[in-house]
Parts: C-alpha cells; sequence; structure tokens
C-alpha cells in the first residue's frame, strides 16, 4: 500500500476551512478517502497535511487522473492563494508500507510520525530494524505502529506512524514507551545504522481536522 500527502502552511486557522473543503471536493472527485491533519506542538506550525492510501500506483494514478479532471475540485484548490503562506513550500509526498496495516475503523485524533534515514550501505538492514522497532513498540503500548520507506523524497528515508484516539491515549503510550528498557536498549542497539541528525521536523504530532 502507499500513503500519499501534500503538505502546505496557511495563514491562519480560517484557512481550516478551505482546506477541509478541499479534501471533501477531491473525495467526490476521485471515491478515495482524503483526510486532513494539522502539526500541533511541532516545529512548523500551521502546516497542514491532505493524506490518502491508495492500493498501488494505478490506484494512485487513477485517483490523479480524476482529480485534474474535476473542475470542482481544481476550483477548490486554486482558492488557496487566498489561505498558503506566500513563498512557502507546497510539497508532496508518497511513502509505501513496510511492515504493519492501517485500520480501516480506526479514527485516531492525533498521529505520531518520526523519522530517519539509512546510512549509506546500511539499507537493507535498516528497513529489518526500523520493522522491528515498529513491533516493538507495538508491543509496548499496544498501538498500532506503521513503518514506511519514502518512495519520493530522501531515497533512504523511512518513517513511523503511531496512531492515538485521544490525548490520554498518547499520553499513555508514550509513558509505556518510556517504561520499556528493552524498547531504548533496542533503538540504542541500532548505533550506526541510522544517519545521527538534529531535525526539527524529526518527529511531529499530527492533528487530525477531519
Amino acid at each position: 500500500m502507499y500513503l500519499y500527502s501534500r503538505r502546505a502552511r496557511i495563514n491562519s486557522f480560517d484557512g481550516v476551512a478551505w482546506a477541509t473543503g478541499t479534501a471533501a471536493a477531491g473525495q467526490a472527485a476521485s471515491g478515495v478517502e482524503m483526510q486532513v491533519w494539522g502539526a500541533v506542538y511541532s516545529a512548523g506550525f500551521g502546516t497542514i497535511a491532505w493524506t490518502s492510501w491508495h492500493e498501488d500506483l494505478v490506484a494512485l494514478e487513477a485517483s490523479t487522473n480524476a482529480l485534474m479532471g474535476d473542475e470542482a475540485y481544481m476550483a477548490k484548490s486554486a482558492e488557496g492563494r487566498d489561505w498558503v503562506v506566500p513563498g512557502s513550500a507546497v510539497d508532496d509526498e508518497l511513502l509505501q508500507l513496510v511492515a504493519g496495516a492501517p485500520d480501516p475503523d480506526a479514527n485516531p485524533l492525533y498521529v505520531s510520525s518520526v523519522r530517519a534515514a539509512c546510512a549509506g550501505g546500511q539499507m537493507v538492514r535498516g528497513i529489518g530494524l526500523g520493522a522491528e522497532i515498529a513491533a516493538r513498540a507495538d508491543a509496548a503500548t499496544g498501538a498500532s505502529t506503521l513503518f514506511m520507506r519514502n518512495v519520493t523524497g530522501p531515497y533512504n528515508g523511512v518513517a513511523w506512524f503511531t496512531g492515538s484516539a485521544d490525548g490520554a491515549a498518547l499520553q499513555a503510550q508514550q509513558a509505556a514507551l518510556a517504561a520499556d528498557p528493552g524498547f531504548a536498549q533496542f533503538v540504542d542497539s541500532t548505533a550506526g545504522v541510522f544517519i545521527d541528525q538534529v531535525d526539527p521536523a524529526q518527529s511531529v504530532l499530527w492533528r487530525r481536522l477531519s
């Protein structure tokens, strides 16, 4: 499966209505569920992301074609000139699911994303260890963590996504990970596999807007 996202920075809270309206128009045009997320308590204040899941690249292409051919969606998208911060980037991203499975019945309020990059010569090992990290996080927290690799963007990039039903669930998951010494020890054992970096976008908390 593939996760497609488009990110932008809006200039005010009023822009949220435009973002959710754009998602609704896109869903009507393509028949694919689209969600809107906002970065909270994280770097990049005002960043929003539209996301959608696709079984394969053929399905993604069909969805894209439907959007590009729909006048209502294109008109709604064009309104972004009023809401997107001038000069800021609007970025698309495509990731492929490696481990875990999205739950169609889940409706998390928050999703925690953690990004990393495999060091040179460590791609195969990094993918395997990334999946193991996700499995160990699941065991510690009882939540479901998706492990994914970049299809676009940095070639060696990987990511983990964990959903939380609400703030209480998020806090409980964080506490469970912190209380599990085996999880931290395993992450430490991967030294040299992933590139050490200090990046405010490496760990972001997203809140669902629609």
